[in-house]
């Protein structure tokens, strides 16, 4: 995998992303728990790797920077708008980075009101199909993921996920 100095601000994004992950991580109710791992236990988990994820593209493009002699202009890449991203297997504007944050604050936003069970198959399957997975691949990995973290937060760290629609229906 070829690093550059655009490391830099994605090691950036991910320390502040972890720095979101535990200042979110301690609004976590700790009211009916009574034994075992915390529920709090994974949000740290998850922002200590992304940190050192972070730490590691950073110091990777430090590094890189050093070593890169600057190339001829004909080697520079054109203006944003001259790039070619893809999504859904079209051209797109929009890198898929991009995509992905704004697919993120939608899932954030709608998680409570639709419901964990509802709007997390439906991201996943959205983001992995705009990526590049196969229709079929993405339902099975999105159906799959759900079901596991489902399990995972309901019966083994007893934290209630949202039910949003489903208890209207159920």
């Amino acid at each position: 995998m070829k690093w550059s100095k655009s490391s830099i601000p994605d090691g950036i994004g991910l320390l502040v992303f972890s720095l979101f992950l535990v200042m979110n991580g301690r609004n976590i109710s700790l009211k009916n728990w009574n034994d075992g791992v915390s529920p709090r236990a994974f949000p740290y988990f998850l922002a200590g790797c992304i940190f050192l994820l972070g730490t590691f593209l950073i110091l990777s493009g430090v590094i890189k920077g050093k070593k890169e002699v600057s190339g001829s202009a004909a080697e520079q890449p054109g203006s944003f708008r001259d790039k070619r991203y893809c999504l859904f297997g079209k051209p797109s504007v929009i890198p898929p980075p991009l995509f992905m944050v704004f697919m993120v604050v939608a899932y954030q936003l709608f998680w409570k009101p639709i419901g964990f069970l509802i709007i997390t198959p439906l991201f996943l399957w959205t983001a992995l199909y705009a990526l590049g997975t196969s229709p079929k691949r993405a339902v099975t990995i999105a159906v799959g993921v759900t079901a596991a973290v489902y399990t995972v937060f309901t019966y083994g760290f007893k934290v209630t996920l949202p039910s949003g629609l489903l208890h209207m229906i159920l």
